[in-house]
């Protein structure tokens, strides 16, 4: 966000919505900073193209699909979750799990406060 934000490019091209952005108004977020620099959003495998009306029309559709998929396969791991303790099957407890890679990095930069663009 920063390179794009010092114009190091002329547009972004993602393969696919859900690897840009965890929500609707994530990625609508995102791509309106793009906007606001003159730099046009792509997404290969779902034919959108924001430099025209309907390529942004498609994009709003496919980023709401793409945030309900999201929500449902959440909705289905805790219904699963559940499920499971209910029958006396237990995990590991979230306290005691080992984080690390990307977690990590996040925590020591301050998480979600930190964040310029987000």
């Amino acid at each position: 966000m920063i390179d794009a934000k010092n114009r190091c490019f002329d547009v972004v091209i993602v393969w696919k919505l859900d690897r840009l952005g965890r929500s609707l108004q994530h990625l609508i977020r995102m791509v309106n900073y793009f906007q606001q620099w003159g730099i046009d959003f792509i997404c290969t495998t779902q034919s959108i193209d924001t430099t025209n009306s309907s390529g942004k029309l498609v994009f709003h559709i496919m980023g709401a699909l793409a945030e309900f998929e999201r929500e449902l396969i959440s909705e289905r791991t805790k219904e699963g979750l559940k499920r499971a303790k209910n029958v006396g099957k237990r995990g590991k407890d979230k306290k005691q799990r080992k984080k690390g890679g990307y977690y990590l990095r996040y925590q020591k930069k301050g998480g979600v406060e930190n964040e310029q663009f987000f």
